[in-house]
């Protein structure tokens, strides 16, 4: 009987048994390595993600000039990143005009100035002085807020030693 030669992919089935799982195997072998590695960065991609999303008040806003606005409260909305309040203001047209109020986190608001949930509430009369948008919008970071019973909230102590209270 001839014997036939093999083709180049021909090898012979040789099975194995299967291999050891070994302690250090699970401990920190290459694969696991790449692993925590790869999961690292993941983590990484996601906290600086975060991080850059965030931006300071001085990207948005004009810090140079202010703006003051007398109006009703619309809308209070004392969540994170911001508390935020929409408030209506009628010019001498009567034409309304919805603005928008950015102010701090809701625990600074707590603890810096008083604030709590039911410190505006929809319906009050209030004067606000913002920093408005660069864009344009109406809208702005509050600066100074005054309530119809006197109470002030002062924003201005915020700005760096350099930059000047705008008026």
């Amino acid at each position: 009987m001839k014997r036939r030669r093999r083709a180049w992919g021909d090898r012979p089935v040789v099975k194995r048994p299967p291999k050891a799982v070994y302690r250090s195997d699970l401990a920190g072998g290459p694969d696991a390595k790449r692993w925590l590695t790869a999961l690292m960065m993941v983590v990484f991609v996601i906290i600086a993600g975060d991080a850059f999303g965030h931006h300071g008040s001085r990207v948005s806003y004009d810090m140079t000039k202010m703006v003051t606005l007398k109006g009703i409260v619309k809308e209070v909305h004392f969540v994170n990143p911001h508390v935020y309040f929409t408030f209506d203001v009628k010019d001498d047209q009567g034409h309304v005009t919805e603005w928008g109020a950015e102010t701090d986190p809701p625990l600074m608001m707590i603890n810096r100035y008083g604030w709590s949930r039911l410190y505006l509430k929809a319906g009050d009369e209030v004067t606000v002085t913002v920093w408005p948008s660069k864009a344009g919008a109406p809208r702005g970071f509050l600066a100074k807020l005054v309530t119809a019973d006197g109470k002030l909230t002062d924003h201005t102590q915020q700005l760096p030693p350099d930059q000047p209270e705008g008026r």
